[in-house]
């Protein structure tokens, strides 16, 4: 599953909306830096990272079937917030 997540960064590109306030504020738009707010279509989603961490969770209960296919799903959930351990797998 995926969806937008809304994402403010700082870049010498624009993308999305300018944070008028914040880059006047900011010390690096002096060197050609603005803020930016821009909406990205991401899969890392707190549905996502919910699911994640049940199967993290239930790995531990499950049959050698079952846990060989929580391992694989969590590897291609790589890319999704590991609040478990408060780090990116």
């Amino acid at each position: 599953m995926k969806n937008y997540r809304s994402i403010i960064k700082c870049s010498n590109r624009i993308k999305g909306k300018i944070c008028q306030r914040e880059t006047i504020k900011n010390p690096i738009f002096l060197k050609g830096y603005i803020v930016c707010e821009f909406d990205d279509f991401t899969p890392d989603i707190i549905e996502n990272q919910i699911v994640k961490l049940v199967l993290y969770k239930v790995r531990f209960i499950a049959n050698k079937k079952q846990q060989a296919r929580i391992r694989q799903l969590l590897i291609e959930m790589e890319k999704i917030w590991d609040h478990y351990s408060a780090k990116w797998i």
